[in-house]
C-alpha cells in the first residue's frame, strides 16, 4: 500500500487486510484509480478497491477458500457456508465428500490420482490441482 504512488521513490507498507497467502504481483488499473488486482500462487486474481483512508478492502471475503493449490493430498478449507463438501473429477464423478466442522477443516485427498478436481460446496466451486 502507498500513500504516494505517483512519487518518484513511492513508499509502502503492509496491507493487512489481504485475507490470502502471499501477493505475487499488485496491479493498480490505470482506468479506475481505486481499484487494484492482486495475484498470488493458487488463489487467481483477487479485485479489490483502495479506499479513500488508503486501506485496501477485498470485496471476495466470504467465497469458498481451498490450499494448498497444487496440493500434494492434504487440503485446508474454509468460509464454507454448507456443512459438506464434495469432490469431482474433470468428468463430473463424485470422487470423495466430508462432513465439514465450524472454521478451518483438513481434508485427505492423497489416494485420489494426481490431475485436476473441483471441490464443490454447496453453489462454490474451487478448482484444485492434485499433484503426487
Amino acid at each position: 500500500m502507498s500513500s504516494n504512488i505517483n512519487a518518484a521513490t513511492p513508499t509502502f507498507s503492509m496491507v493487512n487486510s489481504y485475507p490470502f497467502q502471499q501477493p505475487e504481483r499488485v496491479f493498480f488499473n490505470p482506468f479506475i484509480p481505486s481499484e487494484m488486482w492482486v495475484t498470488s500462487f493458487g488463489n487467481g486474481m483477487k479485485v479489490g478497491s483502495v479506499l479513500a483512508t488508503g486501506v485496501a478492502e477485498f470485496n471476495n471475503v466470504n467465497e469458498l477458500q481451498v490450499f494448498p493449490n497444487p496440493s500434494n493430498g492434504v487440503l485446508t478449507i474454509l468460509n464454507a457456508a454448507e456443512k459438506q463438501v464434495f469432490v469431482h473429477n474433470t468428468i463430473g464423478q463424485h470422487v470423495y465428500s466430508k462432513v465439514l466442522q465450524d472454521g478451518e477443516t483438513q481434508m485427505d485427498v492423497s489416494h485420489l490420482e494426481a490431475g485436476i478436481y473441483f471441490v464443490v460446496c454447496g453453489e462454490k466451486k474451487v478448482k484444485v490441482v492434485l499433484s503426487k
